[in-house]
């Protein structure tokens, strides 16, 4: 080991400094043989490549390819420089080829690493082969369906034109597609004629609107088919009937083609039923004439019976009439003398109902009616009784003693009756109880005392006014508060003591209020005694009396000054919290991006140096190295979540809502997961989707994270099936009209003590090595549900599947 060791460190550093080692004899001839060689095989490579892209256009890797020619090229070049440095000393000149040598050769390396997964995907010539009996198959079996489909169209075509009757394809517009012969003869024109028609030249003007209202029913799939009779025209101008049958064909989307349109004529038919209808009339008009005949004669027979009877039934029908009238009438109808005790002469039996009596004592006694009369009334009573030869009608209202021994007030209405020669004869009268009347009236004025006193007393601006809008009463506490009288406010006085910037406001908003004759709340400012403004909220209810007739208004009052104080304050600080709110979300938007940029700075040059050093560093350093890199993605990521968090609720604005197709929605969703749905073989079925009006771009990432989820927390060995689904209020009976959407999956399922945990920000059930996320999907999902108007929960149960379901406004 010694003479090694000296060797190296006495021997060979001399040999290196004289550039002197030993050579054998033969070795001198092999070297530039061997070098000579080399070259020639390096040479060759680039012409092999030019010739392999001459040859193919498609050639790929072509930039990786041409860099390995010109490293073969160096390379090459530097076994000729050793060859001719045998015969030639030219050290310089083989230093630079071998320096342009080792670009070239680090440069092709990279090259070819960068290439290795695209060189990796290109298929085998296996996988070639299968993919070609794959396409093979696919297109025997499409020309198979292809003679199938042309067998079945020359039958149908064999069909449509041998049909008895006219059948035609059309258009949404009325154009006719394609038409049969038997049409084309049944409306007398040529196929290329009608076929530069529409069904609208072959109509009359009265039918277009019922065109028009079926063909709405058929596109809008109300209705399958619709068959109905109508006339037509035909290419020389006479009309035909026919029966005419439309269907609505509709692709496999179900989206309607064409309509299909069967003619059948019946004009034979609608003659015979014209004929058959024009005899019907022929007779039913002969059966009138002879039928009217009879009808004369019958009524000059009752004529005459009815001039015999005439007299006496005119006659009856007066007395019964008088007699119902007498014994119907609520009040007592009578006559009497018009002089001395205005005795009575007559009386009707109701005067029993009101008095108690019967109608025969007072014709009876002439002194009956007085002397039952109250003492305090009966001198007023034959005052005016003394008066009415003059008056000719008086009315009377006096306390009569009933049978019972109570006085009862009654109503006594007189006219005086004269004779052919204009004398006085007698007196008739009608006399009603208005006892109860009366008893309403005093109470009436015991209320209206009561309610002045309560008015008076109450801690509140009273008010009332009647059906026109004139201010008829004030209560003290108004009059204290404004220090004017009743007099000075009644009517529109008091609009005197309102502030003038809302004397307009009132004068256009009370009229409106009294006209719509509903309660009513109304702000404004009224002058105090001490000449202070306050603010005042006046609330007005209407009065209806008890037949349901309006009679006015009556409304209260209160100060409001300090709570509109208080409103303005918070109004303030509301708005002073917006723009903070405002700022905040700036500065989080902003310090969210400035996060970003170093967190990828310290993830790319964590992964350059683990590049650069992995076969230096050992495992240690490796692993920390991958953690580095690890940490700041998962940060990357949840600052990306929490931009997505923060900017859905940034602006409550509604302007951007517009009317968004669910359907179109959800496969723009399932287009951004695509890869996710690939990778784990997920079915996922949906139901038809609504039409909703919402933010389109939100809709999206709500749809994206709830099938995300569904997929990602499902067991590893089952492949996730996810089932869509909606229905109309499926939650609950609510007015709001709703759409609830459901997503069912086959997860693993959560425990319900969680269900309102996770939709709370950065709240996790799993481990990220279990399930990785940042807890912020779910999040996001409520806000963007309820800047929207609807509700977000689920149902589940360990390892049963989850159902997620979420409302939005129809």
């Amino acid at each position: 080991m010694k003479f090694f060791s000296d060797f190296f460190t006495e021997i060979f550093p001399y040999f290196i400094a004289h550039n002197s080692l030993i050579e054998l004899p033969f070795d001198l001839k092999l070297t530039p043989v061997s070098d000579l060689l080399i070259a020639i095989a390096f040479y060759s490579l680039p012409l092999v490549v030019f010739y392999w892209m001459r040859r193919r256009k498609d050639v790929p890797f072509k930039r990786a390819l041409l860099l390995l020619s010109i490293l073969a090229i160096c390379l090459a070049t530097t076994h000729i420089m050793a060859v001719f440095m045998w015969l030639y000393p030219l050290n310089k000149g083989l230093r630079v080829v071998k320096i342009t040598t080792a670009v070239i050769s680090c440069w092709v390396a990279l090259k070819i690493i960068f290439h290795i997964p695209k060189i990796l995907t290109i298929p085998s010539p296996h996988q070639l082969e299968e993919a070609n009996l794959a396409l093979q198959r696919e297109i025997i079996e499409r020309q198979q369906a292809e003679a199938a489909l042309r067998n079945s169209e020359e039958l149908l075509r064999a069909i449509f034109e041998q049909a008895a009757i006219g059948i035609a394809r059309v258009g949404f517009q009325g154009e006719w597609l394609q038409v049969n012969q038997t049409l084309c003869d049944l409306f007398g024109y040529t196929r290329d004629e009608l076929l530069q028609l529409k069904c609208q030249d072959l109509t009359g003007s009265d039918h277009l609107h019922y065109n028009t209202s079926f063909i709405e029913h058929l596109l809008s799939k109300d209705i399958s088919t619709c068959s109905l009779e109508k006339c037509l025209f035909r290419k020389e101008g006479t009309l035909i009937w026919v029966n005419l049958s439309v269907s609505l064909v509709c692709d496999h989307d179900k989206k309607p083609i064409y309509f299909i349109a069967v003619v059948e004529d019946i004009t034979q038919r609608k003659q015979s039923e014209g004929e058959i209808k024009k005899l019907n009339q022929k007779l039913e008009q002969r059966v009138q004439e002879r039928t009217a005949q009879l009808q004369q004669i019958n009524n000059n027979l009752a004529a005459e019976i009815n001039k015999c009877t005439l007299i006496e039934q005119q006659l009856n029908i007066t007395q019964e009439r008088l007699q119902f009238l007498l014994s119907s009438s609520p009040g007592a109808i009578y006559t009497s003398i018009p002089t001395g005790d205005y005795g009575a002469t007559y009386m009707s039996q109701t005067i029993h109902s009101i008095t108690g009596y019967q109608a025969w004592e007072f014709v009876e006694k002439s002194q009956f009616w007085a002397e039952r009369v109250h003492p305090d009334d009966i001198e007023k009573a034959f005052n005016q009784l003394s008066q009415i030869l003059e008056t000719e009608t008086e009315i009377l209202e006096y306390r009569f003693l009933h049978k019972d021994n109570t006085y009862r007030w009654i109503r006594d209405e007189l006219k005086l009756i004269h004779n052919y020669i204009n004398q006085s004869t007698e007196i008739i009268g009608y006399m009603i109880d208005i006892t109860e009347r009366k008893q309403a009236e005093v109470a009436l004025r015991e209320s209206e005392e009561r309610f002045r006193l309560m008015a008076n007393s109450a801690p509140v601006l009273i008010w009332m006014a009647n059906a026109e809008g004139e201010c008829t009463f004030f209560n003290q506490v108004w009059l204290d508060f404004t220090g004017r009288t009743q007099e000075q406010e009644l009517n529109q006085g008091w609009l005197a003591n309102v502030h003038p910037d809302d004397v307009k406001s009132v004068l256009k908003n009370c009229p409106l209020k009294f006209h719509k004759r509903k309660s009513f709340i109304m702000e404004f400012r009224l002058r105090r005694w001490d000449g202070e403004y306050r603010w005042i909220l006046d609330k007005g209810v209407p009065r209806i009396t008890t037949d349901g007739n309006f009679s006015g208004y009556i409304g209260s009052c209160i100060d409001i000054t300090e709570r509109k104080q208080a409103e303005e304050l918070l109004f303030t600080l509301n708005r002073e919290l917006l723009q903070s709110n405002r700022e905040l979300e700036q500065f989080a938007y902003i310090a969210s991006h400035d996060l970003q940029e170093p967190l990828r700075i310290v993830s790319l040059f964590s992964q350059l140096l683990a590049q650069k050093y992995q076969d230096n560093l050992d495992e240690d350093t490796q692993t920390y190295i991958h953690y580095i890199v690890d940490a700041a993605t998962r940060m990357q990521q949840l600052i990306k979540d929490l931009l997505a968090y923060s900017q859905v609720g940034t602006s409550m604005s509604k302007a951007n809502f517009k009317q968004v197709d669910c359907n179109q929605v959800l496969q723009q969703a399932l287009q951004n997961i695509q890869v996710t749905i690939t990778e784990r073989d997920a079915i996922i079925n949906s139901n038809r989707l609504p039409t909703v009006i919402a933010d389109p771009q939100q809709l999206v990432i709500l749809w994206q994270n709830l099938i995300g989820n569904a997929i990602k927390y499902c067991h590893p060995e089952i492949s996730p099936y996810i089932e869509i689904g909606v229905k109309p209020n499926l939650v609950d009976e609510s007015p709001t009209q709703e759409w609830c959407f459901s997503i069912r999956d086959n997860g693993i399922g959560i425990n319900s003590e969680y269900f309102e945990q996770i939709f709370k920000i950065f709240q996790r059930l799993h481990h990220d090595q279990e399930y990785p996320g940042t807890g912020i999907g779910l999040a996001i999902c409520q806000k963007i549900v309820e800047r929207h108007g609807g509700r977000i929960w689920v149902e589940s149960e360990v390892d049963q599947g989850s159902i997620f379901y979420f409302t939005l406004p129809m």
